[in-house]
C-alpha cells in the first residue's frame, strides 16, 4: 500500500488500517483524525503538520518517523517503537506513550504533563525544552539527553511550575535561574559534557 492508496481509503470513510506495512510515505499536512495503524509497520513515514487527533498506532513500527509540530491529542502510541523518531513541537494532550520504545526520538519543546510516559524507553532520548512533572523527570535514565522543566517563573501550557533550580539530576548540571533569565531563556536547560547540541 503507498500514500495515495491510504489517502483515498480514508477519504471514502475507511480508518482501521491495521497490521499494513507502509515505508517512507508521506502523510504531512493531512486531516488524519481517528485513523488507526494499530500494528502496522509505518516506520520513516511523515507525519508532520498533520491532524492525528483520536489516531491509534498501538503496536506500531514507526522508527525514524516525523510528527514535527503534527497535533497528537488523544492519540494511542502504546508498545509503539518509535526509535529516532521525530515528535518535536507537537500538540499533547491526553497522549499515551506507555511502554513505547522511544529511544534515541526527539521529544523536545513538548508539553509532557499531559502525557502518558510510563514504562516508556526513553534511552538517549532529547527532552530538551520540554515540560515535565517531577515523577516524570524522576523516571528519565540516566542516558538520556534530559530537559528539563518551566522556570519558577515561567508556566508550560498545562499550568505545570517547576521549583527546579540549582540541581544537579543525573550528573547533569542545571543553569540556575539568573543565568537563564540573563540569557533570555524560557526553560532550564540541563547539559551533558558529553553530549551538546543533539537537537
Amino acid at each position: 500500500m503507498n500514500a495515495s492508496e491510504v489517502i483515498e481509503r480514508y477519504g471514502n470513510g475507511e480508518r482501521d488500517f491495521s497490521t499494513i506495512r507502509l515505508i517512507s510515505a508521506n502523510l504531512s499536512g493531512l486531516n488524519l483524525q481517528g485513523i488507526v495503524f494499530n500494528n502496522a509497520d509505518v516506520s520513516n513515514c511523515n507525519f508532520s503538520n498533520s491532524n492525528l487527533t483520536d489516531a491509534s498506532f498501538s503496536g506500531a513500527i514507526l522508527d525514524r518517523a516525523n510528527f514535527a509540530n503534527a497535533i497528537l491529542i488523544n492519540v494511542n502510541f502504546s508498545d509503539a517503537h518509535m526509535t529516532n523518531a521525530d515528535i518535536r513541537k507537537v500538540q499533547i494532550d491526553n497522549t499515551n506513550f506507555f511502554r513505547a520504545n522511544l529511544m534515541f526520538a526527539h521529544l523536545c519543546g513538548n508539553d509532557l504533563v499531559r502525557a502518558n510516559l510510563q514504562d516508556a524507553k526513553l534511552d538517549w532520548s532529547c527532552l530538551v525544552g520540554s515540560s515535565m512533572t517531577q515523577k516524570q523527570i524522576s523516571a528519565v535514565p540516566q542516558q538520556a539527553m534530559v530537559a528539563v522543566v518551566t522556570m519558577q517563573q515561567q508556566q508550560a501550557p498545562s499550568g505545570y511550575k517547576s521549583e527546579l533550580s540549582r540541581e544537579v539530576f543525573h550528573g547533569y548540571k542545571m543553569r540556575t535561574t539568573e543565568e537563564i533569565m540573563s540569557n533570555n531563556y524560557k526553560f532550564q536547560i540541563v547539559e551533558s559534557k558529553d553530549k551538546k547540541n543533539y537537537c
